[in-house]
């Protein structure tokens, strides 16, 4: 993912990489800044995001990790501060500037302007509570993966409708992730 300032974030998600962490290249400088998961204090990490204030979202397993790029300051968000689970994957910000966060238990949606956070889960309409990727499409519907779902929130129709991939001819090959719109 690329930042406002032109900085290419590289995640390498496999700990068992003499690789595994977070890269960044800074292309103006030619630099390579390497961002270990123990500089983050977790053991494992999923997704990233660059938002609208400088800021990088990171997927961990013990919350979320949010990089101020400007002050190169690292804050945690978990639990404790409302997170809906202890593992967080993939980040999506829509156009009102909200900040949705797929976890193992739902999806979390942080409005930062009114300091509110909602929780989606199967309760919800979601087809699962584990989600994992999440994209928005062109007409600004969100779609977002599960094991073997997915769910797709329409906000202009207020609906959340589920698909099930077992029941549409289409498989998935192996474990994999594979939403990409």
């Amino acid at each position: 993912k690329e930042d406002d300032k032109g900085q290419i974030w590289i995640l390498f998600n496999n700990f068992l990489s003499s690789y595994y962490g977070i890269y960044v290249l800074n292309t103006k400088r030619n630099i390579l800044l390497q961002l270990s998961a123990r500089d983050m204090e977790c053991t494992r990490l999923y997704g990233l995001m660059p938002d609208n204030n400088e800021k990088m979202w990171i997927g961990t397993d013990s919350g979320v990790r949010i990089i101020d790029v400007n002050k190169n300051l690292i804050k945690s968000f978990t639990v404790k501060q409302g997170l809906s689970a202890k593992r967080a994957s993939n980040f999506l910000q829509d156009e009102e500037k909200q900040i949705w966060i797929t976890t193992i238990n739902g999806l979390d949606i942080i409005n930062a302007k009114q300091g509110t956070i909602t929780y989606l889960k199967k309760e919800n309409g979601l087809a699962s509570d584990s989600s994992r990727q999440i994209k928005e499409d062109m007409g600004k519907r969100i779609w977002i993966s599960h094991r073997h779902e997915l769910s797709v929130i329409d906000r202009q129709a207020g609906t959340v409708t589920t698909l099930d991939l077992a029941t549409m001819n289409l498989k998935p090959t192996g474990n994999q992730d594979w939403l990409d719109i």
